[in-house]
């Protein structure tokens, strides 16, 4: 994708299938991917006839793109698919091959309390559906952990229930 928002493989490949623009294809995509799979030819798609900025990149990440790390290094590889939105690499992984996934575990509330200084983390609940935040959690003798009121509110906890809880990497 270049400054400008314009994604020069979409423009060249991508809106030959839909009927969008790249940001609204690129908006419906985070709510649901089938779409996009429903309306793909099921044949490879040549890039030889590609024109300007999008020719020769497929499968590499964009210069825009923000750099979190080698995915390989949490887990993941590049498969033999590019992204039909910016023509970026695909990569895939099994689910417990992910470091994030590995990381996590599921802890009992054991208190609740108006301040918490502990680990940092990603706090997660299914109480009312899938709700997460980021916040400091303390670990309790009996294995437990503590968490904040504002946390517990946040994700309509309570004494008793359990989390998710995946303490964040330092640098």
């Amino acid at each position: 994708m270049t400054d400008a928002g314009d994604c020069p493989f979409w423009d060249a490949i991508g809106k030959h299938f839909f009927a969008i623009d790249f940001p609204q294809a690129d908006s419906l995509s985070t709510i649901n991917k089938r779409f996009i799979e429903d309306l793909m030819p099921r044949y490879p798609i040549y890039t030889s006839p590609a024109r300007g900025g999008s020719k020769g990149h497929g499968g590499s990440a964009s210069t825009n793109t923000p750099r979190t790390g080698h995915a390989g290094s949490r887990g993941f590889e590049k498969i033999d698919l590019i992204d039909i939105f910016d023509g970026g690499p695909v990569v895939r992984c099994r689910r417990d091959e992910i470091s994030a996934v590995r990381r996590t575990q599921v802890q009992l509330v054991e208190q609740i309390a108006a301040q918490v200084t502990g680990t940092a983390s990603i706090v997660a609940s299914a109480t009312t559906g899938f709700c997460a935040a980021l916040s400091d959690i303390a670990h309790t003798d009996n294995g437990g952990v503590i968490v904040s009121e504002s946390t517990a509110a946040a994700l309509e906890l309570n004494v008793g229930q359990e989390i998710r809880a995946m303490a964040l990497l330092s640098n």
